[in-house]
């Protein structure tokens, strides 16, 4: 296979699962109050089940807000950020008042101002 069709036929396997992870993100949008959230899903690639030939691969995906995220992973987080994260939308609210995620070594924190 020649490099330009290799290229055209990674464009179009990205895209398609580009499309669904779209999908998932509408569906998880369109959950009650996003308590969906974190949703697994997959993505298969290959293959034909119309004529029988079953899928070659299979990619598992999970899609996180940052609350559950933080909620899921609570080792790495300090006592202040769990607490915003429990209260409900506190975390949201910080950020968008001007508060932003920074790296802190291993661990994320949130650099205020």
């Amino acid at each position: 296979m020649d490099l330009r069709a290799q290229a055209h036929f990674r464009f179009n396997r990205l895209q398609r699962l580009r499309e669904a992870y779209r999908t998932a993100v509408t569906s998880a949008e369109q959950g009650q109050d996003r308590l969906s959230l974190p949703l697994a899903f997959s993505y298969e690639e290959g293959g034909d089940p119309g004529q029988g030939v079953p899928h070659r691969e299979r990619l598992h995906f999970r899609l996180w807000d940052r609350r559950s995220f933080v909620l899921a992973h609570r080792e790495q987080y300090s006592k202040y950020i769990l607490i915003m994260c429990s209260s409900g939308d506190g975390l949201s609210r910080m950020l968008a008042t001007g508060g932003t995620w920074s790296s802190c070594g291993r661990k994320r924190c949130i650099a205020m101002g």
